[in-house]
């Protein structure tokens, strides 16, 4: 599996997790992230979906993808790349970049 990773959205993520807090000092060098990647299958994706306390439709049907029962056969990925270091540019729109309020 290949996908891309949207800029913008990454700046954006950061700015609405990571509070203003005075009380804290923060040096722009150290900060590093964590990516979590989960990936399953559409079978999976729907059985979620059909299961969500926020589903508002009426009826619910039986999920099943086993030809000789009943049941669910699917499965899903979760990875996990630890302290991603980011380069100069990054921790320059980190700083400055209109998209990413100045915490730093």
């Amino acid at each position: 599996m290949e996908f891309l990773i949207n800029g913008k959205s990454v700046f954006q993520f950061l700015g609405l997790k990571i509070k203003k807090d005075t009380t804290v000092t923060r040096r722009l060098q150290d900060f590093k992230s964590d990516f979590l990647f989960t990936a399953a299958t559409d079978d999976f994706y729907n059985y979620i979906q059909i299961n969500n306390p926020n589903n508002t439709v009426n009826f619910i049907p039986d999920f099943t993808n086993l030809s000789e029962g009943k049941g669910l056969f699917t499965c899903r990925l979760d990875t996990l790349i630890p302290s991603i270091s980011f380069n100069d540019l990054t921790y320059d729109s980190l700083l400055n970049g209109h998209l990413y309020p100045t915490y730093f």
